[in-house]
């Protein structure tokens, strides 16, 4: 189902490997050409050669942080769509967030107005990608218990 010459093609970029390679499997398994990067820098060089239509970034990177990524993004091509995600979240940085956000869709207002269906799809992508990370997960810590629970030990989180 992968690589389906229409699919869309996404980027993400964290620097935590099992995130990465977690939503990666999840985009893979409905149909997407998916892109992976460990790094601002790293998703930089992937742009050299590749087009993407939407690019999940981690917010919190060492080096090239999200926010930074998600600026040289718009330089590069303006139309991709970027989330951003993140396990750090503080008011600061949804403020922060919205706030250029706001910036960037007047920016893009003036030379064309987005379609909601571009909107819809971001989100609907991402409440779906979320929903199958966080069932896997939710899946994972109860094999682990059972496993654990077998062995005789207790969890630790």
């Amino acid at each position: 189902m992968a690589d389906k010459p229409d699919a869309l093609k996404i980027l993400v970029v964290d620097d935590e490997k099992d995130i990465r390679e977690g939503v990666q499997r999840i985009l893979t398994r409905m149909g997407y050409t998916v892109l992976t990067a460990g790094q601002g820098e790293e998703a930089l060089k992937i742009l050299e050669n590749e087009r993407v239509d939407l690019a999940i970034l981690d917010l919190k990177m060492p080096g090239m942080d999200g926010m930074e990524l998600h600026h040289r993004l718009r330089v590069i091509d303006e139309k991709i769509i970027v989330i951003i995600i993140t396990g750090y979240a503080t008011i600061e940085t949804a403020i922060e967030q919205a706030q250029e956000n706001v910036r960037i869709n007047e920016e893009r207002f003036k030379e064309q107005v987005a379609t909601s269906t571009d909107v819809l799809t971001a989100q609907t992508l991402l409440a779906r990608t979320m929903n199958s990370y966080y069932s896997a997960l939710y899946d994972f810590k109860i094999a682990k218990a059972s496993l654990y629970r077998e062995m005789g030990q207790e969890i630790s989180e």
